[in-house]
């Protein structure tokens, strides 16, 4: 998947586990879903699955997206996978956040359901919402974010805690992602060297090492939470609901 070129190019960084990450996707595919008759005890199990695949395939589009920005050396379509992946990822923890705290008794039935529409159906356009009143809220980015790095912390092992509670890592990856993303100057200043009064700029993309090891540890790491908290919601819906049908 990834370029020989770039392998040469940087020896000292390691590919391997991006590349891994396409057979964790493939397994991972259904190409069709089919719903049973309407039953309204089938909503939740079916509606659920329908948005894990949702974000399935989001996730596979824009991991593949990553990798062709790295063997195009476009650091700035990088960063931008990067975060669009992570913000993917965020939102699958936040469904699962929630869904165990619905099992759990601390989220009513009307609760779970108004997450999961506001998470399939969301919009974050006023013009779009003003014109169709149905059309419910986004649920904002961050604070899916922050839910994420909750859920890290309690998936860590005791030892790591604490560490994970003051960085923040999911938070962190995501601002600084933002800041390449961002008309402002880490986002505008890629690409270009300054050398006393002068400035040069490439006429095509290039990829930098610092760049490359940075948006590769982010888009690393989005994959294995995005694995874990898609397997972990399946798992939930699978044992306590009424499945749709699923096909390979």
């Amino acid at each position: 998947m990834i370029n020989e070129e770039l392998k040469t190019e940087f020896p000292s960084v390691g590919f391997s586990d991006l590349e891994a990450y396409h057979s964790q996707y493939r397994r991972r595919f259904y190409r069709q879903v089919t719903f049973h008759e309407r039953n309204p005890k089938a909503m939740l199990g079916h509606n659920g699955i329908k948005y894990l695949l949702w974000t399935l395939q989001r996730s596979t589009f824009l991991y593949l997206g990553f990798v062709d920005s790295l063997n195009l050396n476009n650091p700035t379509l990088a960063f931008l996978a990067a975060r669009a992946h992570l913000e993917t990822t965020s939102a699958i923890a936040y469904f699962f956040y929630k869904l165990k705290k619905y099992y759990d008794g601390k989220v009513t039935f009307e609760e779970i359901k108004d997450i999961l529409f506001r998470l399939t159906l969301g919009y974050k356009s006023d013009r779009d919402r003003k014109k169709n009143r149905k059309i419910p809220e986004a649920i904002n980015v961050l604070t899916m974010i922050d839910i994420m790095d909750k859920l890290i912390i309690e998936f860590s092992e005791d030892s790591q805690k604490e560490y994970f509670a003051s960085e923040k890592i999911c938070r962190g990856f995501y601002e600084w992602l933002a800041e390449n993303c961002h008309p402002n100057f880490e986002g505008m200043s890629v690409g270009s060297k300054t050398k006393g009064p002068h400035v040069f700029f490439s006429a095509e993309p290039e990829l930098r090492e610092s760049d490359l090891r940075l948006s590769l540890s982010a888009a690393e790491a989005s994959c294995r939470a995005y694995f874990t908290f898609y397997d972990e919601s399946f798992k939930l819906l699978e044992e306590r609901e009424i499945m749709p049908i699923l096909i390979k």
